[in-house]
């Protein structure tokens, strides 16, 4: 079981994220070349290599993501999924079929694979400075992608949130 913070940059021109152990090193970030972009790349921190790219789709009735890794292959893509009183995307992954499953709020999720096991743990801190999040995961293969994973429900669930935010402040001056 290894324990990661995800945390994002909040003034920043474009997405960025940096993701750290429970020692708080820095081990994976992420950024996005514009702050409306809809490609956000996973990077290694200390060695600057790419381990994966999330795209949304353009044309999709529900939120759909593909991951692909450094070579640019498809590893796995995802499908908002519709629930009551809950938040599911089912991902058709390389790894397996996973389910994310979170709570109403989109604060709490849990990544489980098909046959029921969990394989991680996400938890969104309420009162923070940005996004941030702690991130439990409790199978040792396919850490960062996982961690990529985490990335896309902060797009997903939260970054319509902002922006709708930041129209409704400029609206009010």
């Amino acid at each position: 079981m290894k324990y990661f913070y995800l945390k994002q940059k909040v003034f920043s021109l474009r997405n960025a994220y940096t993701i750290y152990d429970d020692q708080k090193t820095e081990l994976y970030y992420a950024k996005s070349k514009f702050l409306v972009s809809r490609k956000l790349t996973l990077y290694e921190s200390t060695t600057d290599n790419i381990l994966y790219t999330m795209e949304r789709k353009r044309f999709s009735f529900r939120p759909s993501y593909t991951i692909s890794d450094s070579n640019g292959t498809n590893v796995a893509s995802t499908k908002k999924q519709r629930a009551l009183f809950k938040q599911k995307v089912n991902v058709d992954s390389a790894h397996g079929q996973l389910v994310i499953e979170g709570n109403y709020r989109a604060h709490d999720f849990t990544i489980k694979h098909e046959n029921g096991k969990d394989l991680a743990s996400i938890h969104k801190k309420r009162l923070a400075w940005g996004d941030t999040y702690e991130i439990v995961i409790y199978a040792d293969d396919h850490e960062t992608f996982y961690l990529a994973l985490v990335l896309l429900i902060d797009s997903k669930y939260h970054e319509k949130r902002k922006r709708s935010n930041t129209r409704r402040s400029r609206i009010n001056r």
